[in-house]
């Protein structure tokens, strides 16, 4: 090999490691501060602004199933700990039964999905081995989240 290839190659060498360097800077994402602990807390959240006007709320990264979920102001006996008040939702953000986020809950949870019960919600259950269990309705609403662009999107939680 000449000299002159092989300073091409290191060439191109170093412009392939240079632009692999570059990779992560070019993916979209966001990174959430996650707060919480096994005990005492019991579980681990972000804080989100949600709705509109936007209000923060904890949102909980479920690490046992994969939903994530908040706390509702629901007619059910509330168990509401955070330091922001329970999210209220309103009839709009309801996802209905037939809805594919619902179908895909339903799936993701191990949950036979029939509407013939409920069609207006999308209601959910989900035990933990330990005995506890999540027990919801799968709700849509704005998210803020922290980007450049005005974009707030309409996302599914429990």
């Amino acid at each position: 090999m000449s000299s002159s290839s092989t300073t091409m190659a290191a060439i191109w060498a170093l412009a392939i490691i240079h632009l692999l360097l570059l990779l992560p800077l070019l993916r979209s994402s966001i990174v959430f501060e996650l707060h919480g602990d096994v005990y005492p807390t019991g579980l681990f959240y972000v804080t989100m602004n949600i709705g509109e006007p936007a209000k923060p709320y904890n949102l909980d990264v479920d690490t046992g199933s994969p939903l994530t979920w908040l706390e509702c102001d629901a007619p059910l006996q509330s168990t509401h700990k955070g330091p922001h008040e329970a999210y209220r939702p309103t009839p709009t953000n309801v996802v209905p039964c037939d809805d594919e986020r619902c179908v895909a809950v339903h799936r993701d949870l191990g949950l036979a999905h029939d509407c013939t019960r409920n069609p207006d919600q999308c209601d959910y259950v989900f035990g933990y081995k330990d005995g506890e269990s999540s027990l919801g309705v799968l709700l849509a609403d704005q998210f803020s989240l922290p980007t450049n662009n005005e974009n707030r999107p309409n996302l599914a939680f429990g």
